[in-house]
């Protein structure tokens, strides 16, 4: 056999049957070969095991070529399988020393810079794209890492002009399209960020990023059936990932089609069971769908899952308030205190259901409690106030009162609660005052998170108002329904009022609504009884303000309304009576039974 001349023929020398016989495979160690060609032999090793995707072999290929020659390339490419099996330090270590080698070397900056972007270091990762551009790197894709990484630290702007140099180097490339779609999303510009997605999946129609960007703004876009049918194509490709599905499941909710949005948190759990979100969304699902036992369970293995965070504790507490425990509620949260004293959350929580049982005393120990951690929490101040108000403390309510009216004067919950503080200590004038603000406001579009019903419950009360003063408000009164719908509760109360339907039409308007009936005979109980003290007759009026005194929720302001007249009546008309009256309203002679719980203040 001749002997084979490897000095001059290094890349033949590997693939020739010859060397393979006498020395195997493997060469690039021998000693006979001089170091350059060691050094090449093994640097070529490591590119065909990273390429195979043998990590540890393509670093030790690596190691060798360091061994005997530290080389930009050699570090750049053992970085990237570092990288590959997640060992992030090592990998950015050997991306710095091979910038640091060749400052030139524009693929360890970019390396570099995509291994920061995954650290989410944005700030680092435009340092070193842009270092990476100035040294001649004008490819499409550079701009595009870079305008990622813009987009991702909040830098819109910037973000957008990378984009744009990406496209203007190359039109075609759907990553810029997807770039600019991102950054339109989280400015808020659906349609345009809607267009970009479409565009890219026009030049790419298998970019599943592209289609899963543009579902999640058809939902953004309360577009739910179609996010749906793009998620469930993407879905096809990425059957295994748990926020997809779960994304999915969100578009269900929001459509109300609690069955499919039940099923597929179902399947993100099964695929991701340690993942406490997807428990507590499929949670908040049975609570919509009032499946209140499955909502707890779920509710509970959250908080097993994240014992430390406030939500599942307020998402149990909810479900279980909403399934009439009120009490049980109120248990949950007191324990959840005593393991997290600080929260933000956990008090206001509890104070509502304290609330909701009567306990306006430890509610208001709660609100106390929450002002010594911010003193500048005026909506703790404001439902305090409210409190003191019921409880009848109108001192300590008129002080917290005026203490909110000085950083938000013309907040409707503090015009409302201020209104309900002065009818009850007699000043009707001044009540009505605020109540007149209210609507003023409310028509100009200037009070935020109204309830929908309010308009009509602050006619009610600025009419009852009318009627202590003697006044006669029939055109005015007129003027404030303009607008409101005369097929919604508690419009009947307003046409009585206003003389429009009977007291028999008031009473058929209850209803047998399961979830509401028992609510309107609260309020039809107070506001009767106030039409029926008007028109002096004091024994039914009294009798209305019995059942409504005694009926009523615990937290409805109608029930504080019946007891506080009950008392003014027992004082100013001491002789009269309650007898039988033709428009009494008893639960015990209705069907069903509610759940709901209004919101707070005189609506």
């Amino acid at each position: 056999m001749q002997p084979i001349d490897i000095s001059n023929e290094l890349l033949r020398y590997r693939h020739s049957s010859q060397a393979i016989i006498v020395f195997g495979n493997d060469v690039s160690n021998d000693p006979v070969l001089p170091a350059a060609a060691r050094s090449s032999l093994a640097f070529q090793n490591g590119k065909r095991d990273f390429k195979a995707k043998r990590y540890l072999n393509s670093i030790q290929d690596y190691n060798h070529v360091l061994a005997i020659h530290r080389t930009a390339a050699a570090l750049n490419n053992r970085g990237l399988a570092y990288w590959k099996i997640g060992n992030l330090d090592a990998a950015a270590q050997d991306f710095s020393d091979a910038v640091q080698l060749d400052q030139n070397n524009i693929h360890a900056r970019v390396n570099h810079g995509n291994l920061m972007m995954a650290g989410k270091r944005f700030d680092v990762a435009i340092d070193d794209f842009t270092h990476a551009i100035e040294s001649g790197d004008r490819r499409s894709d550079t701009y595009i890492y870079r305008g990622n990484a813009y987009r991702l630290s909040g830098d819109a702007a910037n973000a957008l002009r990378d984009y744009d140099t990406a496209l203007a180097l190359a039109p075609s490339n759907a990553d810029g399209h997807l770039g600019r779609g991102g950054v339109f999303t989280d400015i808020g510009m659906l349609n345009e960020a809607r267009s970009e997605f479409t565009t890219a999946l026009e030049l790419v129609p298998s970019y599943t990023d592209a289609r899963l960007a543009l579902a999640v703004v058809l939902e953004m876009q309360n577009k739910y059936s179609e996010a749906i049918a793009a998620f469930t194509l993407v879905l096809k490709s990425r059957p295994t990932e748990a926020w997809i599905v779960g994304q999915r499941a969100t578009a269900y909710s929001k459509m109300g089609n609690w069955t499919e949005a039940i099923s597929d948190y179902s399947n993100a759990i099964a695929l991701a069971p340690e993942d406490n979100l997807f428990r507590r969304l499929r949670g908040i699902a049975y609570d919509d769908l009032g499946d209140y036992s499955s909502a707890i369970a779920d509710f509970t293995e959250s908080i097993r899952l994240a014992p430390k965070s406030e939500r599942g504790y307020v998402l149990k507490a909810r479900a279980l308030a909403h399934s009439g425990q009120v009490q049980m509620s109120v248990d949950v949260l007191s324990d959840a205190l005593k393991l997290i004293p600080d929260s933000v959350t956990l008090r206001p929580e509890r104070a509502f259901d304290l609330e909701q049982l009567g306990d306006y005393t430890s509610a208001i120990a709660d609100y106390r409690a929450i002002l010594e951690t911010n003193p500048n929490d005026m909506l703790a101040r404001r439902y305090m106030a409210d409190d003191e108000t019921t409880l009848g403390r109108y001192d300590d309510a008129a002080r917290d009162y005026e203490i909110v009216s000085r950083s938000a004067p013309s907040d409707g919950g503090l015009l409302s609660g201020r209104a309900q503080l002065n009818f009850y200590t007699g000043d009707f004038l001044q009540a009505d005052v605020d109540l007149s603000k209210w609507q003023y406001l409310y028509r100009k579009g200037k009070l935020q998170q109204v309830d929908e019903l309010q308009p009509y419950y602050v006619a009610i009360w600025r009419h009852i108002i009318a009627l202590k003063l003697s006044t006669d408000d029939t055109t005015r009164l007129s003027e404030q329904v303009r607008g409101l719908e005369s097929n919604r509760w508690p419009y009947p109360i307003l046409a009585l009022y206003m003389g429009r339907s009977t007291v028999a039409e008031l009473l058929s308007a209850v209803g047998n609504s399961v979830k509401d009936h028992d609510n309107r005979l609260c309020e039809i109980n107070a506001y009767l009884g106030e039409w029926l003290l008007a028109r002096d007759d004091r024994s039914g009026a009294r009798q209305n303000f019995e059942a409504a005194s005694l009926k009523c929720p615990a937290n409805f302001i109608e029930k504080e309304l019946a007891r506080r007249e009950l008392q003014w009546m027992s004082q100013a008309f001491p002789h009269v009576a309650a007898q039988s009256s033709n428009y009494i309203l008893d639960s015990q002679s209705m069907e069903g039974k509610t759940d709901h719980l209004p919101s707070k203040g005189p609506n």
